[in-house]
């Protein structure tokens, strides 16, 4: 009897065991997934589970709670470890599993924190198409909007704000309402980067009616947000203000800071330097402060002091801020940072360093400018190379309309002359609406180039003014200045206006916008110096008397004097206008006075 019996026991008693272990896995991995985004307790909880699941030698559960191992270091930052954890575990999990779509998910944000946008794409799209099978309406929401912040990263806005509607509509259709706060934001987002400000006005109110945004103070930054770069300071405070007090009653730290800088902002604005002053060292002191914003508040700082009056701190923290910015290369706080140190080192009269952190000021101001140009050129390049495709497509539905067409004409048989005489039409239309087409690219094409072409002139002569007006400036202040140390500056001074590099690389860029003008003009006027034919270039491209004089090194009065003299050297009457005879130039010169 005893062993007849004991048998059956131990293994009832084995197999209650291994189910208590089962549920305990599950319900350790519920908690892993339900605290997945908070930072302290997530790897701890993902940890449990697969401590349990080693217990159980289950390599299923093994691999499901390194998903949320992988998840616990992508929201630790830690991003090469997620990534190589989650790898790892796709090619073992069962591509039907919620915990696979999971590790997609995370994988994609992996991906996009370290700006591969094309693998976070792809890895968006795996994760969506098994939430769908899962049903999980919330997930797929999640990566439609992941796939629109991917497009809005690289400044695809039109593309991202489609992904970001699709993705707000889908959580309406499903009575997700209560959720889409975020997704609100996404699309206000992206009306504030296209100028639409009241669209984003709109979309920021329209998340405020939400429960879930009761302690939100992001909507509130949003509008604030509009307002400011409408210049509509007193309603941008409002808000700011709104934010800020959310944040303080919320005691969310982060927050608080962030607000407490987008205030100081706008006192600056209104010259309330004391209250600026208040919370940008209140943020100073805040631990959520983080590494890459301590430059924008020293350098916010250093301008609120300069604005009291106070250089010596104006200068102590636009220095810090200065340095702070330099190694992430944050050239628009250092383009800010030196035009602010150069002013205030030359109320100091301390010009060899007011020079110095000039010349500095118009390098990043000028690659700023630089990169924005190319950005926008880069868009437009883009645009034409969809409009290119999209042209493709049209020209091979077309051949497939017409290859139809062809195979009805044999099946008809006996009406075949007429399908034909059809055929032979529409052959005809599209052909030359495809030639159109080609036409239509093309010239845009060559727009484009011209506009890159016009762009680098006008950024050129700009920068050459901007650089001469500095150097004007310096030398003003020179005037109380004595010693060997002046005269030092003021040849350095004579050495930069002197810069004949500049003007050949203006005569390159000029040249590339108005083709054989220098030509044309040698031709017809072999007489003319090298001054009178680059003040002939600069009136072609209607430049003001006293930007000519800046890029001349002459008062604007001689200006005057030297067109005068030149309308005498081209052999014009009285009446007629220089300008339109220079311009004329270019598209007529066989229309030149003899």
């Amino acid at each position: 009897m005893s062993k007849n019996v004991f048998l059956p026991i131990l293994l009832l008693f084995i197999s209650n065991t291994s189910w208590c272990q089962s549920s305990k896995f599950e319900e350790a991995l519920a908690k892993a997934h339900n605290q997945r985004s908070v930072r302290d307790s997530a790897l701890l909880l993902a940890q449990n589970a697969y401590h349990i699941a080693k217990t159980e030698k289950e390599e299923e559960s093994l691999s499901l709670a390194q998903v949320y191992i992988g998840a616990a270091y992508n929201n630790l930052s830690r991003l090469d470890t997620s990534i190589f954890i989650l790898k790892n575990q796709i090619e073992s999990l069962d591509q039907d599993l919620f915990e696979s779509g999971m590790a997609h998910w995370y994988l994609a944000k992996g991906y996009q924190h370290k700006a591969d946008y094309i693998a976070s794409k792809q890895e968006y799209l795996i994760a969506k198409e098994i939430f769908d099978r899962k049903d999980s309406a919330l997930f797929v929401s999640y990566c439609l909007s992941g796939i629109g912040i991917c497009q809005g990263m690289q400044g695809n806005y039109s593309e991202a704000l489609e992904w970001f509607i699709e993705a707000y509509d889908h959580k309406l259709v499903n009575g997700l309402e209560s959720e889409s706060g975020s997704d609100l934001h996404n699309i206000a987002n992206v009306y504030m980067r296209q100028g639409s400000y009241d669209k984003a006005i709109d979309h920021y109110r329209l998340s405020l009616k939400l429960k879930s945004s009761e302690n939100d103070h992001s909507p509130y930054t949003g509008i604030g947000g509009a307002y400011n770069l409408q210049g509509m300071t007193d309603s941008a405070l409002y808000y700011y203000k709104k934010s800020y007090d959310i944040s303080v009653a919320t005691n969310n730290i982060r927050s608080r800071m962030s607000a407490g800088i987008n205030l100081s902002n706008i006192y600056f604005q209104k010259k309330e330097h004391r209250l600026a002053i208040s919370y940008l060292r209140e943020a100073l002191e805040s631990p959520a402060l983080q590494s890459r914003t301590v430059s924008t508040v020293n350098v916010e700082l250093g301008k609120n002091y300069f604005g009291l009056g106070m250089l010596d701190s104006a200068e102590y923290y636009l220095k810090i801020g200065w340095q702070e910015a330099k190694p992430a290369n944050n050239r628009q706080y250092l383009a800010e940072a030196s035009e602010f140190l150069s002013t205030v080192l030359g109320e100091q009269k301390r010009f060899e360093e007011a020079y110095e952190y000039a010349g500095y000021s118009m390098a990043y101001a000028d690659t700023i400018s630089r990169e924005r140009r190319n950005d926008a050129i880069t868009d437009q390049r883009i645009k034409l190379e969809t409009l290119k495709k999209q042209h493709e497509i049209d020209s091979l539905n077309k051949e497939n309309l017409i290859q139809q067409y062809r195979v009805l004409s044999l099946v008809v048989g006996g009406s075949g002359l007429g399908i034909i005489a059809l055929l032979a039409f529409i052959n005809f239309r599209s052909r030359a609406k495809l030639k159109q087409q080609k036409l239509e690219e093309e010239k845009m094409a060559l727009k484009l180039e011209l506009d890159k072409k016009i762009a680098q002139l006008s950024a050129h002569t700009l920068h050459m003014i901007h650089h001469k007006n500095g150097l004007e400036e310096i030398e003003q202040h020179l005037t109380d200045l004595e010693g060997v140390g002046k005269q030092k500056i003021k040849n350095v001074i004579n050495i930069n206006k002197a810069q004949e590099k500049d003007w050949e690389n203006f005569n390159t860029y000029f040249s590339e916008v108005h083709g054989q003008f220098f030509d044309i003009l040698k031709s017809h006027h072999e007489n003319l110096t090298q001054s009178e034919v680059r003040l002939c270039a600069l009136i072609r491209m209607n430049l003001a008397n006293q930007e000519m004089a800046t890029l001349l090194n002459i008062e604007a009065k001689s200006v005057k004097m030297a067109r005068y003299r030149l309308k005498k050297k081209l052999n014009l009457l009285e009446d007629q206008d220089l300008n339109k005879y220079i311009r004329q130039l270019e598209h007529s010169p066989s229309l030149l006075t003899e």
